[in-house]
């Protein structure tokens, strides 16, 4: 698979990658260290890339476009960690999460769980009981060694 990884991971995330033998790159890797989220989502969609970051300003990006392509994984929770940890974290559910990103998805990784949604994503009125999958959301859901289902739905916007 073709990776993007955002500035706001480590480059040793995409060498870890690389080295899972995965084609892999980051943003400083393409020019695009300090540029806006706008331009690393178009280079993601551009260069067939599955964007991985940090940063949940991907989600309404991707939500405000109503796109359908490029995929992010976003990390969640997981930022303390190292690079090699948060790869490990990747390689272990891949096979739950590669159709949907080939398919075109937000998926959200945290130490508890996976939660998936399919893109495209509009949050236009009307469009979620126009197609009941889009008011669930969610294409699946994988839990990991604990559930925290006192956490809001994804794509929650967090503070910061």
């Amino acid at each position: 698979m073709r990776f993007l990884v955002d500035e706001n991971l480590s480059p040793l995330l995409a060498q870890a990658l690389r080295d899972a033998d995965h084609d892999a790159a980051h943003v400083r890797d393409m020019g695009l260290a300090s540029a806006d989220d706008v331009a690393v989502l178009a280079a993601a969609r551009e260069d067939h890339r599955i964007l991985i970051s940090a940063d949940t300003d991907f989600g309404g990006l991707l939500a405000e476009t109503d796109a359908a392509l490029p995929s992010f994984i976003l990390i969640r929770r997981l930022q303390g960690r190292r690079a090699a940890e948060q790869a490990a974290l990747l390689a272990d559910h891949m096979t739950d999460i590669q159709a949907d990103l080939v398919r075109g998805a937000i998926v959200a990784i945290d130490e508890d769980r996976i939660r998936i949604r399919l893109l495209p994503i509009s949050r236009r009125p009307g469009r979620a009981e126009a197609d009941p999958a889009l008011s669930a959301g969610m294409s699946g859901e994988y839990p990991s060694a604990h559930d925290s289902s006192d956490e809001p739905e994804f794509p929650a916007q967090e503070e910061g």
